[in-house]
C-alpha cells in the first residue's frame, strides 16, 4: 500500500505464469508436432509452458482464443480444423493425433459437442459467435443432458451469409446430421434468437416436430416492434424518451459520483481508460465495417463486433413468419425496465401459437456465469421436462389411436 492507504500498482508482482496447480500433471512435449502445437497454445494463453495433457479450456480457452489457435494450425499445418474437433480432442497429445487422420466431426460447420454422450434426446442451443461459452451451462444441465451448441459464427471467406434464413439453413444442416428427426429441443441466448425461430420454423415445413423452443433475453423482432409502436402512436414514444433520458442521467450520476470520490491518479486513470475503450470500439466498428465490405476474415479482435454487426444487418431484413408452436422465454430481469420487457413478451405472443414466461433476478451477461447459470439450467430444465411430458403424451395418444384402428 502506499503512505495513503492505496493500492501501489507499481509494487504489485509481475502475473504469474508458471500456472503450479498443472505442475503435478505435467508431461513435456515428447514429438515436433506435440513441441509445435504446445508452443502456439503456450503462446496464445500467455503460459511459460503447456504439457502434451493439458486441457485447453482448463488452462483459460475462450472463444476468442479457438479462433486464433485454429487459425494458428491452419497456417502451421495447412490444416483446417474445426472448433468440434478441437471440443473432442482437447489436449495438445490428442490433437496432434488428429491433425492427419480424417475426422468427421470437421464436417461440422457450426456444431460443438458439449456432452454428446448423454441419454436424453440432445438439446441444441445457438450462440452468438462460438458456443464454448456454453461449457458452464452443460455442466449444470446435468451428465444425463446431451447438448450441443450451434456457432452462429460466419467467416466471409466460407460463408456468403446475409440473411436469417441462410444462417438458420446452416445450422440445420449440421443439426439433423446428428439427429435426423424430431422430436427436436432448441434454444438461443438473445442475439441469435432469430436464427433458432427460423431453424424451429424450417423444421416445421419439412414436417419435423419441435418440443421445445426456448429463448433467453430474446430482442423483439425489428418488424413487430416497429408495428407496435406504430400502434401506440406519436403519444408512446414521447412517454419513452422521458424514460430514456432518465436512465441516462442515473448512468451519469453513478460515474460522477465515482468520479469525484477517487484520488487524482485514479482519476487520470480512469479517463485513461475510458478513452482507450472509445478508442478500440472505434477501431472494432471501423475493422467491422472494412472486413463486411471487402468480405476478409475478421482478424480476432474484430471478431465480436464483426458477428454482432453481422446479425444486426440480417434482423434488419427478417419478417417473422406465424410460429405454431409454444415459445418458452427467459428473462434477465436485473437493470431491465419492466416496461422493455414487456413490450417484447407482447411481440413475441403476436408470433407464437403459445408462450411461457420466466424470469431471472439478474443481468443478461451474468445468466451464462457462475453462480447464476445455476438458475438457467433450472429453468431450461423445468422447460425441457414439461416439453418431454406433452411429447410422451402425444405419443401415447398416437399409439392408443392406431391400436384402436387396427383393432
Amino acid at each position: 500500500l502506499t503512505p495513503n492507504g492505496k493500492i501501489d500498482r507499481k509494487a504489485l508482482p509481475a502475473p504469474d505464469q508458471s500456472r503450479p496447480e498443472l505442475e503435478k500433471s505435467f508431461v513435456a512435449p515428447l514429438t515436433a508436432d506435440e513441441e509445435k502445437m504446445a508452443k502456439i497454445w503456450g503462446q496464445i494463453l500467455k503460459l511459460e509452458r503447456v504439457g502434451i495433457h493439458d486441457n485447453f479450456f482448463e488452462l483459460g480457452g475462450h472463444s476468442l482464443l479457438v479462433v486464433r489457435v485454429l487459425g494458428e494450425i491452419k497456417k502451421t499445418w495447412g490444416e483446417p480444423l474445426s472448433v468440434a474437433t478441437l471440443f473432442q480432442a482437447p489436449t495438445v497429445e490428442q490433437l496432434c493425433k488428429l491433425l492427419n487422420t480424417d475426422n468427421a466431426s470437421d464436417h461440422w460447420r457450426t456444431l460443438v459437442p458439449l456432452n454428446p454422450g448423454g441419454t436424453t434426446p440432445p438439446l441444441f442451443s445457438v450462440w452468438l459467435g462460438i458456443a464454448t461459452e456454453l461449457r458452464a451451462l452443460a455442466r449444470h444441465l446435468g451428465p444425463e443432458q446431451r447438448f450441443y451448441g450451434l456457432n452462429s459464427h460466419w467467416d466471409p471467406k466460407i460463408f456468403a451469409v446475409t440473411r436469417i434464413e441462410q444462417m438458420a439453413a446452416y445450422c440445420l444442416a449440421d443439426l439433423r446430421a446428428v439427429q435426423p428427426h424430431g422430436p427436436y429441443y432448441l434454444s438461443s441466448d438473445c442475439g441469435v434468437s432469430l436464427v433458432a425461430l427460423e431453424i424451429a420454423q424450417q423444421l416445421f415445413e419439412l414436417g419435423e416436430h419441435v418440443a421445445m423452443l426456448v429463448l433467453i433475453d430474446p430482442y423483439a423482432p425489428n418488424a413487430l416492434v416497429k408495428t407496435e409502436r406504430r400502434r401506440a402512436g406519436p403519444a408512446s414514444s414521447r412517454r419513452d424518451q422521458p424514460r430514456a433520458a432518465r436512465r441516462y442521467l442515473d448512468w451519469l450520476a453513478r460515474h460522477l459520483r465515482g468520479f469525484g470520490n477517487m484520488s487524482t491518479y485514479d482519476r487520470l486513470a480512469y479517463v485513461s481508460v475510458r478513452l482507450r475503450d472509445r478508442a478500440r470500439n472505434l477501431a472494432e466498428a471501423t475493422g467491422s465495417k472494412i472486413c463486411s465490405s471487402c468480405r476478409i476474415a475478421p482478424p480476432y479482435w474484430v471478431l465480436p463486433r464483426y458477428m454482432v454487426d453481422l446479425h444486426v444487418r440480417a434482423e434488419k431484413y427478417y419478417v417473422p413468419r406465424a410460429y405454431p408452436g409454444k415459445i418458452s422465454l427467459i428473462w434477465g430481469t436485473e437493470n431491465t425496465e419492466p416496461a422493455e420487457i414487456e413490450q417484447s413478451q407482447k411481440a413475441w405472443a403476436e408470433i407464437a401459437a403459445e408462450t411461457a414466461n420466466y424470469t431471472i433476478p439478474h443481468m443478461h451477461h451474468e445468466l451464462f456465469l457462475e453462480p447464476h447459470v445455476k438458475l438457467l439450467a433450472e429453468k431450461i430444465r423445468i422447460c425441457l421436462h414439461e416439453a418431454r411430458t406433452v411429447n410422451t403424451g402425444q405419443a401415447v395418444a398416437v399409439a392408443s389411436a392406431a391400436a384402436s384402428i387396427l383393432a
